[in-house]
């Protein structure tokens, strides 16, 4: 079964197209950016080195609007459990260095600062020339999941 992001991407290439059916620019960033809004989970669009380029309505709803997503990775460690910022980092940079799809799961502190289990896929982004030119990541809430495999006090 197709993910979210893979149906994103075919709306985007059957919707930007002109009336000879060639893609037309102008029409795939819009495009897209509105299929990432309608989308439930949080989408992040890095670039190289980590820095967050485009973030949807889910993720905007999710940490709340006090967030500063131009600054470097390591300046919003604060987003995330202690615990987990360290493995985070390191799946973020081999992700971004080896051009491998990595899937973890960390605490992300929501708006009302309640830490919450999240299944996080980072999938590299190739250009032409299959250079690595950024990553999509996204979150998806699994807390309920977790603690229903937590076993009882």
């Amino acid at each position: 079964m197709p993910d979210s992001i893979s149906i994103a991407r075919v709306a985007v290439l059957r919707v930007g197209r002109d009336e000879g059916g060639k893609p037309d620019p102008a029409v795939p960033d819009v495009v897209m950016a509105q299929c990432l809004d309608a989308l439930p989970e949080a989408i992040f669009v890095l670039n190289p080195t980590g820095k967050t380029v485009f973030f949807n309505r889910a993720a905007y709803r999710y940490f709340g609007p006090g967030i500063d997503w131009s600054r470097s990775p390591e300046e919003r460690d604060h987003l995330f459990h202690p615990d987990d910022r360290g493995p985070r980092r390191e799946a973020r940079e081999r992700a971004l260095k080896q051009g491998l799809r990595t899937r973890h799961s960390v605490r992300a502190v929501r708006i009302d600062y309640a830490p919450r289990w999240q299944s996080v896929e980072l999938t590299p982004l190739f250009d032409r020339n299959a250079m690595i030119i950024g990553a999509v990541v996204r979150m998806t809430d699994i807390h309920e999941q977790r603690d229903r495999r937590s076993p009882a006090d």
